[in-house]
């Protein structure tokens, strides 16, 4: 749930690594947080944006998928580097190639 004038707006959210360990803490400590719990979650032009967590289970659900969405960009990222052919690049380089 989005507060303020963003109420409803759909809001990226910047993973840093400090949002990462943010969202890794809350989710590993939840048992001893109280609810609601408000965190930044990004802005829009320059206004701060807020998300509400209820209760233990949507603070779950939203840091599993962060952590889903950061492992589904390293995956991807892994399988096109590991999709390059470097061919090309190895017999330029090679100075036994003529």
């Amino acid at each position: 749930m989005k507060h303020g004038k963003q109420k409803g707006t759909k809001v990226k959210v910047w993973l840093s690594k400090e949002n990462q360990e943010d969202f890794h803490a809350m989710h590993q400590n939840s048992d001893g947080l109280t609810f609601p719990v408000r965190y930044k979650v990004g802005e829009i032009d320059g206004t701060p944006v807020y998300e509400e967590f209820a209760d233990v289970d949507e603070m779950h659900a939203v840091c599993v998928s962060t952590t889903n969405h950061v492992l589904s960009c390293q995956q991807a990222g892994w399988a096109e580097k590991d999709a390059i052919d470097w061919t090309p690049y190895e017999e330029a380089l090679d100075p036994e190639v003529e």
